[in-house]
């Protein structure tokens, strides 16, 4: 079983990587989309970018990874209880 586990993980990490870049691609172009509608709708530019910059970190591995209680700490991943 654990044999099976291990052969299979380089291809699950590589397709849970394509899948989370295509996914942050996508937010990225949405982002510029949502800025692009907040200033022709009358929304000053800096406050549009900064609104726009909120939504579009919204797919940050490290912020994901910390809302999810996940922690780097000396090179291991520990979840905190």
């Amino acid at each position: 079983m654990m044999l099976v586990v291990a052969a299979n993980a380089p291809s699950l990490v590589l397709r849970l990587l394509f899948s989370y870049l295509r996914a942050k691609r996508r937010v990225k172009a949405a982002g510029k989309e949502f800025l692009e509608a907040m200033v022709k709708g009358g929304v000053p530019l800096q406050e549009a970018r900064s609104l726009a910059e909120v939504y579009s970190s919204s797919m940050s591995l490290r912020r994901m990874m910390r809302d999810y209680g996940f922690v780097s700490m000396a090179g291991r991943m520990m979840r905190r209880s």
